[in-house]
């Protein structure tokens, strides 16, 4: 579980102090479009959203 949160904390969560940027970007499959997919972090307690091509 700790490796899951460690993960979304750095590659999904917005960091205020990178001007709402991740510390390790993930690639953007489709900036403009494309269907919204949500995917259950923790357990269901976070979601993360991702447009997929």
């Amino acid at each position: 579980m700790l490796d899951e949160y460690l993960r979304h904390y750095n590659q999904a969560r917005p960091h205020r102090g990178l001007q709402l940027a991740q510390p390790i970007p993930h690639p953007v499959s489709a900036p403009d479009g494309g269907a919204i997919t949500r995917r259950d972090v923790l357990g269901g307690m976070v979601h993360e959203y991702d447009r997929v091509a």
